[in-house]
């Protein structure tokens, strides 16, 4: 086998060097080239890399096994960074509080502290006493107002005693206040005896004398009164009568008058449809007038155009007559030539065509002529024509202006009769306007006095009418009086009370007792006579309940949105809450529950080391305390806290494709 047989067999392998590599070897070995029999040996060849054998050997089995060592893990770690879940929370500071808030006690009336019950830090109960003030003034204020009730509510007897009929001793001025209303009430007792027509009985004294003489008097003017108004009724019907008839008289006159004046406006309205129709007529006769004498002038340019083509018609026949005796002499000359056999034929039937030709355009230029000819007549015969159509339609438009004219003149006389007519109808009806106003005045005058008859007869039970009103005005201001100063009384007799009211709370108020269980904190006396004002709006002392704890916390604006979300999918997040008085390591940590979120944000406050707008959040604890071995450590508010808030799970590889798309977002805002 030669070395180029050996090079095939090995290249007709697969080339991994797993299937012959071993035969191959051996083969190698044990093979052996003769040398040739009969030619010299040949010189060596050169050497060439490309063609030489090429020898591999079987790799190591811990290659292979370190290379799927790699590649499993590999696969095993990008498998558990895509699937494997990683529990996401969002950190959060803040402290412990009390569920409900701290309870403020105030003195609202102020006073000076006369024991201190308690110490700050105690533990106190619901109800037990915790601070009394001194109660001499807000005793002696009660006292005084029970004093003034006692004033106040004997006055409204002696004023109910006086609206009952009761006879007590009064102030002079409440005295003389009945009096003038008892001495009106019998003035009007008297004048109604007057108005009903009796004489008032029981009366004495010159007041009721006085009285019987002025209805006497009275009286005696009503009838004088009565009769001076009946004449003038009377008087006033008679010229009422009177003014009806010429009123009717006048009535009677418009019909006719408003015929004759739609007669002249029914000939006025015929003289401007005339008028109408002859106007209208003048347009059109004026147009034919102007398309005449268009028509004119359009045939006058005609008559020009003729003119002027005669000439040229004239000397197209004289060069017409001029060619054909040229070409006639020149036919004359070539004829005997032609005879005598010295000219072609040919050249004399030319001659004879081209005279022919000139004698045809001779007689076409003569036809032509006498047709211009005919042409100027008869267009001379039309301008006549034309003439004559104008003067005709001149003397239309002129007939149809003067027809206008004499149809203008008739409207101006039937405007002025129908002027006439309506002045006199206005005259009839401003007659007639005048008779029935006439016939009003006189009317409302009669109506006026009958009224003033009636007036004149109640004149005198208004005049009584009058004077009980007045009477009654006076009586009811005098009650309103007395009314306004028992309203009064009542007023200030409430006001009283309600004073009762707030001085019998003031001497409650000055004992302090504790609202709730708790923690008493923040106590301002420090020892008896310590003055509390009443305008001071810091408590004496706050009480901090005991109960449940909760964990009040602020989130930042970063994590504020895939907490929001996952609350508004859940209603409750998890919680793990550690407490920084208590490591984690040794203590443990709490579990609770996010309940709620703020939807206001606050802003940054220096003084709570919050240097950020941040939003508050309530988390519900599952325990309110720590345990560390078999000992139970309590909580208190106001402890510092770190909260994790379990918002979602993810994946490890999630993470790193979120680190990798915030570098590529990066890149575009590189400048």
């Amino acid at each position: 086998m030669t070395n180029k047989q050996i090079v095939d067999s090995h290249s007709h392998n697969n080339g991994n060097g797993k299937n012959n590599s071993a035969t191959q070897v051996k083969d190698l070995n044990t093979v052996w080239i003769p040398p040739e029999a009969v030619s010299p040996a040949p010189p060596p060849p050169a050497f060439e890399p490309d063609n030489q054998p090429i020898l591999l050997e079987r790799p190591s089995w811990w290659s292979h096994a370190f290379v799927w060592l790699i590649v499993s893990v590999s696969g095993t770690a990008l498998l558990w960074a895509a699937f494997a879940p990683l529990e996401q929370s969002v950190p959060a500071t803040g402290k412990l509080e009390a569920e409900g808030a701290a309870k403020e006690l105030k003195a609202p009336n102020g006073g000076v502290v006369r024991e201190i019950l308690v110490k700050d830090g105690d533990a106190v109960t619901k109800g037990q006493l915790l601070v009394t003030l001194d109660p001499t003034a807000p005793q002696a204020d009660l006292d005084s107002l029970l004093k003034q009730r006692e004033t106040l509510l004997r006055e409204n007897q002696f004023y109910n005693a006086q609206f009952t009929g009761a006879s007590t001793v009064g102030s002079p001025e409440f005295q003389a206040l009945t009096q003038s209303r008892a001495a009106l009430l019998a003035e009007n007792q008297y004048l109604k005896a007057q108005l009903n027509g009796a004489k008032v009985s029981g009366g004495q004294g010159d007041f009721f004398a006085n009285q019987d003489g002025l209805l006497a008097a009275s009286r005696a003017e009503l009838r004088s009164r009565v009769e001076a108004a009946r004449l003038q009724v009377q008087e006033l019907q008679t010229q009422l009568a009177e003014v009806q008839v010429q009123l009717a008289a006048t009535e009677a006159q418009l019909p006719t008058a408003n015929q004759q004046l739609a007669a002249a406006k029914d000939r006025l309205t015929m003289a401007g449809v005339q008028l109408e129709t002859a106007k209208a007529q003048v347009p059109r006769a004026k147009a034919q007038l102007e398309m005449a004498k268009a028509q004119v002038s359009s045939t006058q340019a005609r008559l020009q155009t003729a003119r002027a083509q005669i000439p040229n018609a004239s000397a197209r026949v004289a060069t017409a007559a001029a060619l054909l005796n040229s070409d006639k002499d020149l036919l004359n000359r070539i004829e005997p030539v032609a005879q005598a056999g010295a000219l072609a034929e040919l050249q004399l039937k030319r001659q004879q065509q081209q005279v022919l030709l000139r004698q045809n355009e001779l007689a076409q230029s003569e036809s032509e002529r006498l047709t211009r000819q005919s042409e100027l007549a008869a267009t001379e015969t039309e301008i006549l024509t034309r003439q004559n159509e104008i003067t005709a339609r001149e003397a239309d438009v002129l007939s149809r202006y003067q027809e206008i004219a004499a149809i203008q003149a008739e409207i101006s006389n039937r405007q002025g009769e129908v002027a006439a007519r309506e002045g006199e109808l206005v005259r009839t009806q401003g007659e007639v306007e005048r008779l029935k106003g006439e016939r009003q005045r006189i009317t409302v005058s009669i109506e006026r006095a009958k009224q003033q008859l009636k007036n004149t007869i109640d004149l005198s039970a208004k005049d009584i009418f009058t004077k009980i009103a007045d009477n009654h005005k006076r009586v009811a201001d005098i009650d309103s009086q007395l009314g306004r100063l028992r309203l009064e009384n009542k007023k200030k007799l409430d006001e009283i009370e309600s004073q009762i009211q707030k001085a019998k709370q003031a001497v409650q108020y000055q004992e302090l007792r504790s609202p709730v269980d708790g923690i008493v904190f923040d106590l301002k006396p420090n020892s008896s006579g310590y003055v509390v004002r009443a305008i001071d709006s810091e408590p004496v002392l706050k009480v901090v309940p005991t109960n449940k704890l909760v964990a009040k916390v602020y989130l930042t604006n970063r994590d504020i949105g895939q907490v929001v979300d996952r609350l508004n999918k859940d209603k409750e997040l998890k919680v793990e809450v550690n407490v920084e008085s208590f490591p984690s390591t040794e203590y443990g940590t709490i579990t609770g529950k996010l309940t709620s979120v703020s939807s206001d944000v606050l802003p940054p406050d220096q003084q709570e080391q919050r240097p950020y707008y941040a939003f508050p959040a309530t988390i519900e604890l599952e325990t309110q305390t720590l345990k560390m071995g078999n000992r139970e450590i309590k909580l208190q508010p106001g402890m510092a806290i770190n909260a994790s808030i379990k918002v979602r799970n993810r994946t490890v590889l999630s993470i790193f494709t979120e680190l990798f798309q915030k570098q590529v977002d990066s890149l575009e805002s590189v400048r």
